[in-house]
């Protein structure tokens, strides 16, 4: 029974041994080291853009200026040009109608004889001052006879040579003399009164002479400006008020155009204007509701061609934002809407005469910062969350992205070839466009014979050797 037992276990027992010596006379695998593939990606160079910051925003055209015409005097149409109807141009100075002018023209003529009286009024008083003037002369010269004859008879009377009765008729003839003296000088007084009378009657009546002068003139209506009629309301023998509306004309010597901004680009105005890159915000001045003055093409696409105006921006459309798209409604001012053109050269014939209301045009303004600008592909910004580019900054780059980023802008990364391997630089987008980013300059280490990844890349980390493709 035992032998049963044991003969089974000590045949285990020598397989185990067997199977041991086996292992232990096998070679251990020689060890070869796997070369890891290194990851291939496409770059781009970096270029300096020395264009600045370029906006393009859509914009309606809209008239400069509507001159609405109203009659000024009332009166019957007797002469209206029935060619100059909605849609004809008109020039400066050009008859448009006129209003029976035969009243206003006998008006004129009863004020002209109203000065004309006026005038004869006050010459008439001029000769009479003389003539008071030359009796005051005499009175005068009768006065001092008078009293020397008066001194003769009291000296007679001391001698008794005469009576007491005659020296006293000598000096009730002395104050008759006074008398009329006095009496000669109130009528001179009383004659430069009057004449300051007159002349206030005859400035009167000149001032109701220019007005019917006036009037007179304003019983012809011309065109104010250069410009195109919108709107004629008059017919020939119609009554017209004062105050009767004409005719509606929009001065085509300017043309705006209407657009809108956002507060980014506003910005950059603003900073542009200050000369310097900071808060626009915090700048204060009696210059905080103008815009500057800056130069914007306008561009209107017809027929495959792009025809282009030289204007300029104007100022705010109103004050404030639009509360639907938040944006700053602003106007162009095109100085010369007539002068179209095309690759740079004028013309008439083959494009647009003008620009004209409610042309959708393309507004190009730009903008040239007092700071460094890279362009770089789209493809090759990388959108970080705050957390991951905090991981990838070293300290003195987390300080540096701290104190010169704008927080309210997203944080986007560039991954750069140097040496074979990655690197990364946090970068601030100052403008999408055209399949390119434009990068600020200013605190970034950038230079230009940098390769700009363009590829994706599935865990990116800062040193990774790559390979670049071609």
């Amino acid at each position: 029974m035992a032998a049963r037992i044991i003969t089974p276990l000590a045949i285990i027992c020598a397989a185990a041994a067997i199977i041991f010596v086996i292992f232990q006379m096998r070679k251990p695998p020689e060890k070869q080291e796997v070369e890891r593939p290194v990851l291939m990606v496409s770059t781009a160079p970096i270029v300096r853009n020395e264009e600045g910051l370029i906006f393009h925003v859509d914009g309606v055209v809209v008239p400069y200026r509507e001159i609405n015409l109203s009659s000024e005097v009332a009166g019957r149409i007797t002469y209206r040009d029935d060619s100059l109807r909605s849609g004809a141009y008109v020039t400066k100075g050009q008859p448009l109608l006129e209003i029976d002018p035969r009243k206003y023209a006998l008006e004129v003529e009863r004020l002209s004889k109203e000065v004309e009286q006026a005038e004869v009024a006050i010459r008439e008083t001029d000769v009479d001052v003389e003539n008071t003037q030359e009796l005051i002369l005499l009175s005068k010269q009768n006065l001092e006879l008078q009293k020397k004859q008066l001194a003769r008879m009291e000296s007679l009377l001391a001698r008794n040579a005469t009576t007491p009765s005659a020296v006293d008729s000598e000096q009730q003839t002395m104050i008759t003399a006074q008398n009329q003296l006095l009496q000669l000088e109130n009528q001179v007084r009383s004659f430069a009164t009057r004449k300051q009378g007159l002349q206030r009657a005859k400035e009167l009546a000149e001032a109701r002479l220019e007005q019917a002068k006036l009037d007179f003139e304003n019983t012809k209506v011309v065109s104010p400006v250069n410009g195109v009629i919108i709107t004629d309301d008059v017919e020939q023998d119609s009554y017209v008020q004062v105050g009767t509306a004409l005719y509606t004309i929009e001065d085509t010597s300017a043309a705006e155009v209407r657009c809108s901004l956002r507060m980014d680009e506003l910005a950059w105005l603003w900073r542009k204007q200050l000369g310097k890159t900071i808060d626009p915000l915090a700048a204060r001045g009696s210059k905080d509701y103008l815009l500057p003055q800056v130069p914007v093409a306008v561009s209107y696409e017809l027929a495959g061609r792009t025809y282009q105006w030289d204007g300029v921006l104007s100022r705010f459309d109103g004050l404030g934002l639009d509360e639907r798209t938040r944006t700053a409604p602003v106007l162009i001012r095109v100085p010369n809407p007539d002068q179209a053109k095309l690759n740079g050269e004028m013309v008439k014939s083959r494009g647009p005469s003008a620009l004209l209301r409610g042309m959708f045009v393309d507004v190009k303004v730009q903008v040239q910062p007092e700071m460094p600008i890279w362009r770089v592909p789209e493809s090759a910004l990388s959108l970080y969350s705050a957390q991951a580019i905090q991981e990838t900054m070293t300290a003195g780059q987390a300080a540096k992205t701290r104190t010169h980023s704008d927080e309210s802008r997203p944080r986007f990364v560039l991954w750069l070839v140097r040496d074979g391997k990655l690197e990364i630089e946090h970068v601030e987008v100052l403008v999408i466009q055209d399949d390119y980013a434009l990068i600020n300059g200013e605190n970034v280490d950038l230079r230009a014979d940098d390769q700009i990844v363009i590829s994706p890349m599935g865990y990116p980390r800062v040193g990774l050797p790559v390979k670049v493709e071609g």
